[in-house]
């Protein structure tokens, strides 16, 4: 049973799966977080402390292809976040790719050769 909910994703009450990342660059990082690959309708979230709802800094559902998420996270040295690959409403769950890069989820991605 979960008891992470989130503000989108019909409150994502299926079971989910915790991460923690402490922001590692000398000033401000920006980074993107994607279920980009996931078998089933995902929705990310993610919180400042992991078990208060109430620290939620971001919720994305469907911002991805298809129904991925993908959300853009801010933070300065030393600060930990608590991201959540989390399944629509309640009973959504299945195999997930969760990815975590360098750079907001807006920014150009090298997808070939450059030419």
């Amino acid at each position: 049973l979960s008891n992470h909910t989130a503000s989108c994703g019909s409150s994502a009450r299926s079971p989910e799966v915790a991460f923690s990342y402490t922001f590692q660059a000398d000033g401000p990082e920006r980074v993107c977080a994607s279920t980009e690959g996931s078998s089933f309708d995902t929705v990310l979230h993610a919180r400042s402390a992991c078990d208060d709802p109430l620290t939620e800094l971001a919720c994305n559902d469907d911002g991805g292809e298809g129904n991925t998420s993908e959300l853009t996270l801010a933070g300065e040295p030393g600060e930990q976040v608590f991201l959540f690959v989390d399944g629509y409403g309640a009973a959504n769950s299945g195999d997930y790719v969760f990815t975590l890069r360098g750079g907001g989820c807006d920014d150009p991605r090298r997808v070939g050769p450059a030419g």
